[in-house]
Parts: structure tokens; C-alpha cells; sequence
């Protein structure tokens, strides 16, 4: 039986509150992380889960619309995504090219993005290494003129997201960047105030990355060799 890491609440247990196409559709390390993610609140999983139309629903509605899906591929056509499966040590890896100057999209434009890559991350990394698999998540914003602002909006929508539907599915996330000493230190504070959901972005150098997953890995514009 599958229990959810030391918590008293079982996956049989919460299977038992929920629908037949809920048992479905969800699998159990699924439902594990969201026993974890609640500390074992049986009735916040339950909520959670019931919740999970919201994420979904949005997805639909995204490429129902050609409007909506016809920006998002814009978008996503502008920071570069680069997938990587480092067999030897079974990793999946996104590098995503996100130096680039912000295009004037807006808010939702934002949060379409990263949930289509989030359950993208999901079924690709179950495909690659099975249930339960992990993403590390690699951001390139060496060029990329951050404001304090977004940086907080960003931390919500990662955080309400991930928590919501993929708690623990990103086991890092890396952000290679030029920020000065002090702008990281207050982003540091406002991830400390935040406590985002997940995994907390550590703010990394160039020769970390090659030094992380080897420069046959890692993309040219980082340094490697991809």
C-alpha cells in the first residue's frame, strides 16, 4: 500500500473518498504528493483533488481558443525550450531560454505558459522515467532586466500552480542570471516571505550548470555543447 511519506493518511484511504473517474484519472504517486504537500490534512487533499477541473479546465479553454493557443505558441516560441533526458543518471531536464526582453503579454498569457508546460513536464517525464519522476527546471535570465514586480507575481503563479497540481514534480530550479548582489538578496527575502510552494528558485552561475549535468547536456548559449 502506498503511503505518503511518514503521514498517517494512506492513498487507499483517500481513494476511497473519491470518484470512480477520479481514481482514474489520478495515480497513486499522484495522490502521494498531495498527501506530503498537505501534511497529511485528509480533508485539504481531498479538496485539492476535487479542485483539479480548474487547471484542467483551463488547458481546455486554452486550445479551444485560437486566439488564446495562437499567443501562447508566440510566447513559447520566444524563450526557447530545450528538453533533455540525461539517461546515465535518469534526469529530465528543461532549459528554457528565458534572457530574452518580455514581449508586452499579458498576466494570462503568463499563467497559460507555465501550466501547459507543467502538465507537459508531467507526461513526458512519466514517459521517460516512469511514475513519479522529477523535472529540474534551468532559467536563463542573464539578460533578462527583472523587476520586483514580476518577480512577485511569477513566485504566486508558480507557487499556486505547483502546489495545486504538480507539488513535488520539480525537484530544482535553477536561475542563471547577472543580478546585482543586492537585487538577489531582496529577492531571497521575498522567497523567505513567500515560502512558494514546491521547490524555491536557487540563482545559479554558468560553470554550475556544466558542472551539474556536463557540458554534452547543456545548451550553447549556456556554455555547453547541445
Amino acid at each position: 500500500m502506498a503511503t505518503s511519506r511518514g503521514n498517517a493518511v494512506t492513498v487507499a484511504h483517500i481513494r476511497q473518498q473519491l470518484t470512480a473517474e477520479q481514481n482514474n484519472r489520478y495515480k497513486d504517486y499522484q495522490i502521494d504528493r498531495w498527501i506530503a504537500h498537505k501534511a497529511g490534512d485528509e480533508q485539504a487533499v481531498v479538496n485539492t483533488i476535487n479542485n483539479q477541473p480548474i487547471n484542467e479546465g483551463r488547458v481546455r479553454e486554452i486550445f479551444a481558443s485560437p486566439e488564446r493557443s495562437a499567443r501562447l505558441l508566440k510566447r513559447m516560441n520566444h524563450n526557447h525550450h530545450t528538453y533533455v533526458h540525461i539517461r546515465d543518471k535518469q534526469q529530465f531536464v528543461l532549459f528554457l531560454d528565458a534572457g530574452r526582453q518580455p514581449t508586452g503579454d499579458p498576466p494570462e498569457v503568463l499563467v497559460d505558459e507555465f501550466l501547459v508546460m507543467c502538465y507537459y513536464l508531467l507526461g513526458r517525464a512519466e514517459e521517460l522515467l516512469g511514475d513519479g519522476a522529477h523535472v529540474d527546471l534551468i532559467m536563463d535570465q542573464r539578460n533578462y532586466n527583472l523587476q520586483m514586480s514580476e518577480a512577485r507575481f511569477r513566485m504566486n503563479l508558480t507557487s499556486e500552480i505547483l502546489g495545486r497540481t504538480f507539488p513535488y514534480m520539480i525537484h530544482s530550479m535553477q536561475v542563471a542570471n547577472r543580478w546585482s548582489p543586492w537585487f538577489k538578496k531582496a529577492l531571497n527575502s521575498l522567497i523567505a516571505l513567500k515560502k512558494p510552494s514546491g521547490v524555491e528558485p536557487k540563482f545559479v552561475l554558468e560553470g554550475d550548470i556544466i558542472n551539474n549535468y556536463g557540458g554534452a547536456h547543456v545548451p550553447i548559449y549556456l556554455g555547453g555543447s547541445l
